[in-house]
């Protein structure tokens, strides 16, 4: 609630301070307030009551080519080895 005031409190500054605006500025302040306005409601939304992030991740043993094996992804395949 309080960026949507400060949003448009800053919108009628801009307005008021810019002189003698003609229409297309009347209009480009518009319209980038009403972009302010709807990221603000878009990113201050709550997500749904029962909405639990899924973090169930699969275990991974060390030497399968699982996708969540992060060692084999971090050192790459496994080389030939030079030493006896």
């Amino acid at each position: 609630m309080a960026l949507g005031i400060t949003a448009v409190t800053i919108a009628v500054l801009v307005f008021i301070f810019q002189g003698t605006p003609s229409g297309l500025t009347v209009l480009v302040i518009a319209i980038i307030l009403l972009e302010v306005l709807g990221l603000v409601e878009l990113i201050g939304r709550r997500p749904p009551s029962g909405h639990q992030p899924d973090l169930d991740i699969p275990a991974a043993s060390p030497d399968d080519g699982s996708p969540y094996n992060m060692r084999r992804a971090v050192s790459g395949p496994k080389a030939p080895s030079i030493w006896p």
